[in-house]
């Protein structure tokens, strides 16, 4: 299975990983061949902008915002679907 990501979810994660690992965290994201601590460090890379870029005063997400919870269902997807019930 492959998890698609748009051309501004991947230039999110290049900013963000920004250390020239961007293009290997983009292929593992898109094979979903991360393991579960890599899916959560990314997770909360990504939790961290949202929460200093990513909400209005009154708490509510921007649109930056809700590209990064797009971003994040996608990134945790595989491993939500691998958790056990």
């Amino acid at each position: 299975m492959t998890t698609d990501l748009s051309d501004r979810q991947k230039e999110i994660i290049e900013k963000l990983c920004g250390d020239g690992r961007a293009q290997i965290v983009i292929q593992k994201i898109i094979t979903e061949q991360l393991s579960f601590s890599e899916i959560e460090n990314i997770c909360n890379i990504i939790n961290d902008e949202f929460l200093l870029r990513g909400l209005l005063s009154s708490y509510e997400p921007n649109a930056y915002g809700l590209e990064l919870e797009a971003l994040l269902d996608e990134v945790n997807r595989p491993r939500l679907a691998r958790r056990p019930d």
